[in-house]
């Protein structure tokens, strides 16, 4: 583009923006194709951009600062459920044993950091994880420990000196899934009494009463025993499809032989519930074996409970 300085003799030139004229109104037009603009208009023009430019950026600073509160919150609420599962009176973990996780957004998650413990985890107890990055980790047929160890660090989101937990895979896997935004791994006591034992798998069969099934859904995921890491994030994901197939909907409760339970839900109070729920039917489940074994509902007596409008109501009230 170019200042136009032709003379009025010329012809008469307006401004297409304002439709002042040369000379009279403005001293110089900038030709462009077909069109001419003022000064006044330029300058006005570049007004409006550095308004919206502004604009703009207000906004994707408050969109930040909104998602960093979500991300603030959700861990606030992540500690005090893992917090809630490391108490010695719910003897479900012990030590370093245990980690949880919870879902940030689509991008991201907090998961627990290798070595912390739930009983008084803090904010430095996580770390925040690509969900891609341990997807694309999950694709892969194997990895040997070192890739492990260094596929977790790459994918680990301003975690400092901080390592997410191994078992960061199945972590990863369950936060996919629809209406999971909690997750709670434990070792409780009760419940590793049975899957320890010879008949592990048996031990855990079935549902025992109501509210188990309000609590934990109509059955357990269960897991043979494998080797945690992402061995153990496949094993889970495997039968996670055939519990989906099986029910339509993602299980409450898996039980791993030999290692121990996890508890998915929307909330931290459906995890808790879960969590707590299934280690009193493991109790009612081991004193039973001194009474001829326990009884599980018939499958009629399951399906009533699991799809009765009442109990679908106090499934949402206990779900927080």
């Amino acid at each position: 583009m170019e200042i136009d300085r032709r003379n009025d003799d010329d012809r008469t030139l307006r401004c297409s923006f304002c439709g002042r004229e040369k000379p009279r109104q403005v001293k110089e037009l900038i030709a462009g194709p077909g069109v001419y603009i003022c000064p006044d208009c330029v300058k006005l023009c570049n007004q409006i951009i550095e308004g919206k430019a502004e604009r703009a950026a207000r906004a994707a600073a408050e969109g930040t600062d909104e998602t960093e509160a979500g991300a603030r919150k959700t861990l606030e609420a992540l500690i005090t459920m893992s917090r809630e599962l490391g108490d010695a009176r719910a003897d479900c973990i012990i030590l370093g044993e245990g980690n949880t996780s919870a879902g940030i957004d689509d991008e991201s998650f907090f998961v627990k950091a290798s070595g912390a413990s739930l009983v008084d985890i803090d904010a430095q107890g996580f770390v925040r994880v690509s969900r891609q990055a341990i997807r694309d980790l999950l694709a892969r047929e194997t990895l040997t420990d070192d890739e492990v160890r260094e596929g977790l660090a790459a994918a680990s989101i301003d975690a400092g000196d901080r390592r997410p937990s191994v078992e960061t895979f199945l972590h990863a896997l369950l936060l996919d899934l629809p209406g999971i935004e909690f997750v709670g791994h434990t070792h409780p006591t009760a419940i590793n009494a049975l899957l320890c034992s010879q008949e592990a798998e048996e031990a855990v069969r079935g549902r025992l009463f109501p509210d188990e099934v309000v609590c934990c859904g109509p059955e357990s995921a269960w897991v043979p025993y494998t080797d945690p890491g992402l061995e153990l994030a496949k094993a889970v994901g495997a039968a996670v499809e055939g519990y989906v197939e099986r029910w339509n909907a993602p299980p409450v409760v898996i039980m791993m032989e030999g290692h121990g339970m996890i508890a998915l839900g929307g909330t931290p109070a459906q995890v808790l519930n879960a969590t707590a729920m299934a280690v009193k039917s493991a109790r009612i489940r081991l004193g039973a074996a001194g009474w001829g074994g326990f009884r599980p509902l018939t499958p009629e007596q399951l399906e009533r409970i699991y799809t009765r409008p009442d109990e679908h109501y106090r499934m949402s009230k206990l779900g927080g």
